[in-house]
């Protein structure tokens, strides 16, 4: 009992107003992240091709533990907002299958460019530790 709760977790506070500095790390790791959506991509769209399995949220984050060990550039930004990546595309996949029973073409997840992956629609929600 002696340990505080402030001390179990980690949070990154950004300023409201951020400066230069600040606003380019946030992007740098949202760009990474968005590499990584894309490496995920593509390792799914194929199986969605063939209607073979495809990778759900748990088998992803495998992925992306495998991707933290061989590469510097993902490891330096935190597994929290790489999993985001694969919630993302998890949620991309469901509504293409689910536009897909409606109307009986096969619809695909695009991919994503940094700036495309940077804006969130209103309903997406929050964003997860950038």
């Amino acid at each position: 009992m002696e340990d505080d709760i402030a001390d179990r977790f980690v949070t990154v506070v950004y300023k409201t107003y951020a400066n230069r500095s600040v606003k380019r790390e946030m992007r740098r790791r949202c760009d990474v992240t968005c590499r990584v959506y894309n490496e995920l991509l593509d390792v799914a769209v194929p199986a969605m091709k063939k209607g073979g399995h495809v990778l759900d949220r748990y088998e992803m984050n495998v992925m992306i533990t495998q991707m933290r060990a061989d590469d510097a550039l993902i490891r330096s930004v935190k597994a929290v907002t790489l999993r985001d990546a694969s919630d993302r595309l998890t949620r991309a996949i469901q509504h293409c299958k689910r536009k897909s029973a409606k109307d009986g073409k096969i619809h695909l997840p695009r991919e994503k460019t940094p700036a495309r992956y940077r804006s969130r629609s209103p309903r997406s929600g929050s964003m997860t530790s950038v």
